[in-house]
């Protein structure tokens, strides 16, 4: 049996206070997502301890097993739940409530990782604001939970320990190997997915391996003390380095979180209360906030995602501090009151419902009445019926309009020489095909870029009968963009191959992406921090120039094969519904002070940048759009805009319009 290690439980607290300080949006922990990976290895260590001394004690039972992880997850996570649901019911509009209920049904079947996979992306500033995003690692500890203990039973039933230690190592191998491949193709899926994550906790499986075979344990005790603390202080900094050094960039999981869950099995296997390091993690102060930290866990985000949506801003920094505070106030009352009474045994002490038949039972009921919830939300899209009858007559004339926007079809039908292809998946038939139209049509129009770019190449479908515009696009992508799945230069090498394919190729690309304050920030996290109405301070932000220069790089070696418009960035709105619905439809929307003046600044510096560039044109679009206030917002009528940034189908089609004689013109 392993003993308690108080050590542990310090390390519970490294991995909680960097996961919460970065969801608090603090610039300084980046890489504080990376904590989420230090609780999968010490959980594939604790757990598989304690299969491994059922399992050698000859006491082993599944009905045991689900029992202790029902005891340990369930009471906390359905206390938060139902918390979250009345507040849901205050602040959400229907479409956010419809996707809760979801969610919450996803959660209660610990299926939430799986509902994310094709539908967020993590690190997206519109993540920030589902109060139940955290959910997803405590889907794949479950679904570890539900698949591993019974391959590590059957292994050791027909070889042993050690054909179960062997079966940790390959399926450690593949899961890695898996992890590998899929973040090359499908990055934003595969930090959703459990067979991606297998191995960060079968790393902590093979730990509690090493741990409770006393040959190795010897040996490991053997060991010089100075190499002992110097590996332990290595694996702590390895942790630290990526909390403090990462940042969205690093794709997960991937070889990069190597150097967490490195750094965590040097901890285990190396520090313990005997190193220098071990005690320090084993202070008083820091195993408190181990001890809560999965209540702490559990908290932060809804805390976090309500007052974004409350404030309709990014809260302050004195706020955030609160909320931070406030979140280990709730974690220590759902420890004592919750997490302890459901959990506690010995020393006189009955768990609250001691018996299996009643605690299955009461999470039978728990997790029906969550599902429930969910199907009632879906089929009340989101309890719309209830929402309207409550709604002030300018609050229904403002939620219609914003729902149409979001009803309206948002990709048109393709047709053969008139459709978008995903970015970078090329291959020998989309080459012939676009021969093809150019041999039956002449040289098209091509709109490269990110989904600004969708928008403008589905305008110019409803606004031109040009027989031949072929869009490449794929959310988050530009030229620069360091994931393989953004890949363009596939598009540059036909491009070379066939020079007269297009007439001219046309990039657009989000603007928000090449501007940054001193800190780092881009602009997506900037205009939630300084709220609907408050100025921008246009010259304390940075131009990111190298962002810029990356695009230009790949627009001036495009150029040599075709003519290149480079049209520049269109402003955002980024005036969450929130502040729509309080304002109401008939209110005289504006941008704030500075708004404009901030994407003129980005567009006098892509302007100097592509001075020089023989075939590179430069388009302002806002120019040419000669955006007015509130019309081509919103108004009773209807709303150009689907979310903060991305335009609706009377937007694509009102820009368009404007737009097409200069971009589609010979």
């Amino acid at each position: 049996m392993m003993p308690y290690r108080r050590e542990i439980n310090g390390l519970r607290a490294v991995a909680i206070l960097p996961v919460i300080f970065f969801h608090a949006g603090f610039e300084v922990f980046s890489g504080g997502f990376v904590g989420v990976d230090v609780f999968f290895v010490l959980s594939g260590y604790l757990i598989t301890g304690i299969i491994l001394r059922d399992l050698e004690q000859g006491r082993f039972t599944f009905r045991q097993f689900f029992e202790r992880r029902a005891r340990r997850i369930l009471p906390a996570l359905f206390l938060v739940m139902a918390v979250c649901i009345p507040v849901a019911h205050w602040l959400l509009l229907p479409p956010a409530f419809k996707d809760f209920a979801e969610t919450a049904a996803a959660v209660a079947l610990f299926l939430s990782n799986i509902l994310f996979i094709d539908r967020l992306d993590y690190f997206a500033p519109a993540a920030e604001l589902n109060p139940l995003l955290h959910t997803w690692s405590l889907a794949v500890e479950e679904q570890f939970y539900l698949i591993f203990p019974p391959i590590l039973l059957l292994a050791w039933r027909l070889g042993g320990r050690r054909a179960a230690g062997w079966a940790c190592v390959i399926l450690l191998l593949g899961s890695f190997a898996l992890s590998e491949a899929a973040w090359r193709i499908k990055p934003a899926q595969s930090f959703f997915f459990f067979p991606t994550r297998a191995w960060e906790l079968l790393s902590g499986a093979l730990c509690a391996f090493a741990l409770s075979s006393t040959v190795i344990r010897t040996r490991l005790h053997a060991l010089p003390r100075a190499l002992r603390e110097g590996v332990g202080v290595a694996g702590f900094g390895a942790i630290l380095t990526a909390v403090f050094l990462y940042d969205k960039t690093v794709l997960f999981p991937s070889y990069a979180t190597l150097l967490p869950v490195g750094g965590v099995v040097a901890l285990v296997l190396f520090c313990d209360a005997s190193t220098v390091l071990g005690r320090a993690l084993g202070w008083r102060g820091l195993v408190a906030v181990g001890l809560v930290s999965y209540s702490a866990y559990l908290w932060h985000q809804p805390l976090f995602a309500y007052a974004r949506i409350y404030i309709g801003a990014e809260p302050g920094l004195a706020l955030m501090l609160l909320l931070c505070g406030l979140v280990f106030v709730l974690a220590t009352l759902s420890w004592g009151l919750v997490e302890r009474p459901f959990r506690h045994r010995g020393q006189g002490h009955v768990p609250l419902l001691p018996g299996r038949p009643a605690l299955f039972s009461a999470v039978g009921v728990a997790m029906t009445g969550f599902v429930a919830f969910g199907v009632w939300g879906l089929q009340t899209e989101g309890r719309a019926a209830l929402w309207l009858a409550q709604a002030s007559d300018e609050e229904r004339r403002t939620f219609d309009v914003l729902r149409e926007a979001d009803l309206i079809a948002r990709y048109s039908d393709p047709t053969e020489c008139r459709f978008v292809y995903r970015a970078p998946e090329f291959d020998t038939a989309l080459a012939a095909r676009l021969a093809s139209c150019r041999d039956q049509y002449g040289p098209g129009v091509a709109v490269l870029g990110d989904s600004h770019a969708l928008d403008l190449i589905e305008g110019l479908f409803m606004v031109s009968d040009a027989p031949f515009l072929f869009g490449l696009s794929r959310a988050g992508c530009r030229p620069g963009t360091p994931e393989d799945s953004c890949n363009l230069d596939p598009f540059r090498a036909m491009v070379a191959q066939d020079p007269g394919l297009f007439r001219h190729v046309i990039l657009e690309s989000a603007g928000q992406h090449m501007v940054a304050d001193a800190a780092g920030r881009s602009a997506e996290r900037l205009f939630r921090t300084f709220g609907p109405e408050t100025a921008i301070p246009v010259t304390t932000l940075e131009i990111k120039t190298k962002a810029i220069e990356a695009i230009g790089r790949y627009l001036g070696a495009l150029s040599v094969h075709v003519p290149v418009i480079w049209l520049t960035p269109r402003i955002e709105m980024h005036l969450p519904d929130s502040y729509v619905m309080a304002k109401g439809c008939a209110h005289d929307f504006a941008l704030r002070p500075g708004q404009a003046a901030l994407f003129d600044r980005l567009t006098d510096k892509i302007a100097a940048l592509a001075q020089g560039m023989d075939r590179v044109r430069v388009v302002d679009q806002m120019a040419v759009i000669d955006l007015q206030m509130p019309d081509d917002f919103l108004t009773c009528a209807r709303s150009f805009w689907t979310d903060e940034d991305h335009l609706s189908a009377a937007g694509r089609e009102s820009f368009a319009a404007r737009l097409a004689p200069v971009l589609l013109a010979d």
